[in-house]
């Protein structure tokens, strides 16, 4: 037998599915609106510029917002790059802090030294976020990066083949203690085979752990480590080592704050990436030996020696321990003697020639060893 509903059975079915719909609209309406401050962007290879969201009203609370990017006609990585982003991902996310009315990201054209190229376009959309936060029309923003037809040829790279060059400082850093931080920004070959790829250390090696010594291979892996004075075992040495996405090819920038057995910290473009300790050293570091010398691109350890193959710029060493937010702004500057703490900076930038500049007040003249290739550097770095 069909069942019937009376009419005074249907009415309250409609106000509660009223009710419902009211509902849902509600909750909509409490969304707060987010869109991109402007919907495009003109910067010249080279430049950096903030792209900015703007929110109707302050966030309730800490919510996300996730970016896609479409990049056409230039390339991730190479033509440009997304400061504090390690991966080359087509998409991201940022936050936005409670009681914000604002959120942001850093947006870097690098140079690629290719004249008379057309312009390259890059566009990032409002993919998703997190339930209190509502995209707006417009959400996408563009950035068009021109293109430089000169050149400027005064920033410069070392380029080292990974058989027999490297930069000997000679014997320096003898008295140097902990806190140490390092940094520097790198280009590693792609054809790099398994082992350590070793950027600075500041005595090489002989029968001893000695000083300070900054590491990365092509693992993607970037490691400090330092020695206590002793032959070599696990219990005279320590070290960080931290993995992330693959950076072979592209240019990245390695600091490392190393303050002391329980306190080494490693960033990749001026974001922490943790890492895992190893070794059982508790002692201070020990750094006297006047017959080891420092040296660029050149490791060697237990009878090994490693060499740097790929281009390296400005490499930096400071007395004293950078914060995160310190790291963030020395990695993107030029800087001369009068930077607090700094004991040693070879930017790489003479014309011609086999010596390197120390740019600090300790004026280390560094001498290239083998046949490193002076070539025009594409890092950020102004």
């Amino acid at each position: 037998m069909k069942q019937l509903f009376k009419r005074s059975h249907i009415l309250p079915l409609i106000c509660f599915f009223g009710l419902i719909l009211t509902g849902c609209n509600d909750d909509e309406d409490k969304k707060i609106g987010v869109k991109f401050e402007s919907s495009q962007t003109e910067v010249q290879e080279g430049d950096t510029v903030i792209v900015k969201l703007i929110l109707d009203n302050p966030a309730r609370r800490k919510e996300y917002l996730t970016l896609s990017v479409q990049a056409p006609s230039s390339e991730f990585g190479v033509d440009f790059g997304i400061g504090n982003l390690l991966t080359l991902e087509n998409e991201f996310s940022i936050t936005v802090d409670k009681d914000s009315t604002e959120s942001s990201f850093t947006f870097i054209a690098l140079m690629d030294f290719k004249n008379d190229e057309d312009i390259e376009q890059v566009t990032f959309s409002v993919d998703d976020a997190t339930e209190g936060i509502l995209p707006q029309t417009p959400d996408t923003h563009v950035v068009r990066i021109t293109s430089v037809e000169n050149y400027s040829d005064d920033n410069r790279a070392l380029l080292f083949d990974g058989v027999d060059d490297h930069v000997n400082l000679g014997d320096v850093f003898d008295d140097i203690s902990l806190p140490v931080t390092i940094s520097a920004w790198i280009w590693l070959d792609p054809s790099v085979q398994d082992g350590i790829v070793p950027i600075f250390e500041s005595q090489d090696g002989m029968d001893v752990y000695r000083g300070f010594n900054f590491t990365t291979s092509n693992l993607s892996e970037v490691t400090a480590q330092y020695g206590t004075g002793w032959a070599p075992s696990s219990g005279n040495r320590r070290l960080r080592s931290a993995s992330f996405a693959p950076i072979m090819g592209r240019w990245v920038n390695f600091t490392a704050v190393i303050t002391g057995p329980t306190d080494i910290r490693l960033y990749v473009n001026g974001v922490d990436v943790g890492g895992t300790y190893s070794g059982g050293a508790t002692d201070p570091m020990s750094s006297s030996s006047p017959t080891e010398t420092a040296k660029i691109g050149y490791l060697s350890q237990n009878g090994t020696i490693f060499r740097f193959k790929g281009k390296m710029d400005e490499l930096k060493i400071w007395n004293r321990s950078l914060t995160v937010y310190q790291v963030q702004d020395v990695i993107f500057r030029k800087l001369d003697e009068t930077e607090p703490g700094l004991i040693g900076y070879w930017n790489f930038d003479e014309p011609n020639g086999p010596l390197l500049i120390d740019r600090s007040k300790n004026t280390n003249l560094g001498i290239i060893q083998g046949d490193a290739q002076r070539v025009l550097s594409e890092v950020p770095v102004r």
